[in-house]
């Protein structure tokens, strides 16, 4: 459903369009899903979501109907955002005591108070800033833009062969020395078209052969990473957290941190608080600068 948005009641005004389904948060963390029936427009023409406000100035616009931002958490110190899908304008009051922070996929968006824009395609987010600064991190890289500049994160995605739209790998006709290569990134690909397309058993299938087949390659990790965020999007948290936790034996990796990032909120999402609060201290210990530090010291607190 396009639109859907997740609003923390106590923080923000969101004005529902017609047909959606509007999810309110009473309290940061505490998420119920409260179905609003409006009744049908008159006209078919789109109309532009009104703004998400914030109490302090700040304002997230969503481009079109298609967006869809969660709000992840809100407290004194810090908010932090989800872009899911489509793009939006980031218009942050400046408050040095409060982070804002925009998650998409890989890429983390971070500010104290600017003017930005996102749009998300794929596991790729174009960044555009109006006015100030952000830190823009994905794994292992992070990269600091100014007023006027622009760009596309995770650089390397772009530079990938684009998405196939078949859900098998073509056959290699370079001969077997390029062939795994060329396998890896055909099924990595062709996972990629699958999930997007809302088929995750097809896109943990193709992966699954990337693992079983290509166990050594170095995207053998992208590939443990991506099942843990089709199966953590499907809530099943315990899965999740047992790919996650994989991608981190699977040798030296730029996912490593991500990884034990989201394997903390896969045991969380599972109800196994010792699990969750073992890996955000492994987390602080091993990163303690690292972007996600609030998320495991609230965890460490035992808080949402």
């Amino acid at each position: 459903m396009s639109g859907v948005a997740v609003v923390a009641a106590a923080l923000l005004l969101w004005l529902p369009q017609s047909g959606e389904e509007v999810v309110r948060v009473a309290e940061p963390g505490l998420v119920q899903a409260v179905p609003i029936v409006v009744p049908e427009a008159p006209t078919a023409v789109p109309v532009r979501p009104p703004p998400l406000n914030f109490r302090d100035g700040t304002q997230v616009r969503l481009h079109d109907t298609e967006g869809e931002v969660v709000i992840a958490s809100a407290e004194a110190d810090e908010a932090r955002v989800l872009l899911r899908r489509g793009g939006a304008r980031f218009d942050v009051v400046p408050n040095p005591s409060r982070r804002f922070v925009v998650d998409v996929g890989l890429v983390t968006v971070e500010v104290l108070g600017t003017e930005f824009d996102l749009v998300r395609e794929g596991d790729r987010v174009h960044v555009d800033v109006v006015r100030g600064s952000v830190a823009v991190s994905w794994p292992g890289e992070r990269r600091v833009l100014s007023k006027g500049e622009r760009g596309v994160f995770p650089p390397s995605i772009v530079d990938e062969p684009s998405v196939s739209e078949s859900d098998e790998p073509p056959e290699s006709t370079d001969g077997p020395a390029k062939r795994p290569k060329q396998d890896v990134e055909a099924m990595l690909s062709a996972a990629d078209a699958a999930r997007r397309s809302g088929r995750p058993e097809r896109a943990l299938s193709i992966l699954r052969r990337v693992l079983k087949e290509h166990p050594r390659d170095s995207r053998a990790p992208l590939a443990a990473f991506t099942m843990g965020r089709i199966e953590l999007d499907r809530r099943h948290y315990k899965a999740a957290a047992r790919q996650f936790a994989k991608v981190r034996t699977m040798g030296k990796s730029s996912l490593a941190e991500h990884a034990l990032a989201r394997e903390i909120e896969a045991w969380k999402g599972a109800g196994n608080t010792a699990k969750a609060r073992a890996r955000a201290e492994e987390y602080l210990r091993k990163h303690p600068k690292g972007p996600r530090t609030t998320q495991a010291e609230r965890v460490l607190r035992g808080g949402p």
